[in-house]
């Protein structure tokens, strides 16, 4: 079929947490981000609708797709700021994490943009939705970390 495909790469993904609490009854805040790196190789299958059939150089078409994505952990990296109770602001930068899960699987459902030429190189922008299905922290972990979110994705494309 011309419009449904298998579509599957590598990608390097990144997701990321943003937490900030202020006390109430004192002074002190904590706020933090947290990064969490990935590579991974997405498979979907992907329904893609050509724009422009009978342009001759380039070719656009808008596509949504849906799959899994297997990936392997690569780093961690947080940074807290606070301030205390007596008004002194402290911060902290921590590179590692305990014991993570060196494997994630998550499915996620995308819709975009594509542009080819005729060599079938192109480009594509995307909007996706990623769940993971499988906790991020170790098993033996103190609680389970399952991510999701909206994101985004620019991609080098090449049809084979």
């Amino acid at each position: 079929n011309k419009y449904i495909y298998v579509d599957a790469g590598i990608s390097w993904l990144q997701n990321g947490e943003l937490n900030s609490y202020d006390d109430p009854n004192s002074d002190s805040t904590l706020n933090y981000a947290s990064s969490y790196r990935y590579f991974g190789m997405p498979v979907n299958l992907m329904f893609s609708l050509p724009l422009n059939p009978r342009q001759s150089e380039t070719l656009y078409s808008f596509f949504i797709r849906a799959g899994g994505i297997p990936h392997l952990y690569q780093s961690f990296l947080q940074r807290k700021d606070w301030t205390t109770t007596f008004g002194s602001k402290e911060s902290e930068k921590i590179n590692s994490l305990e014991n993570p899960n060196s494997f994630m699987f998550s499915w996620h459902i995308s819709s975009g943009l594509s542009l080819y030429s005729r060599s079938s190189w192109g480009i594509r922008a995307a909007v996706h939705y990623r769940y993971s299905l499988t906790n991020t922290f170790t098993k033996y972990g103190d609680y389970i970390h399952k991510p999701f979110g909206i994101g985004y994705s620019l991609s080098l494309t090449k049809k084979i």
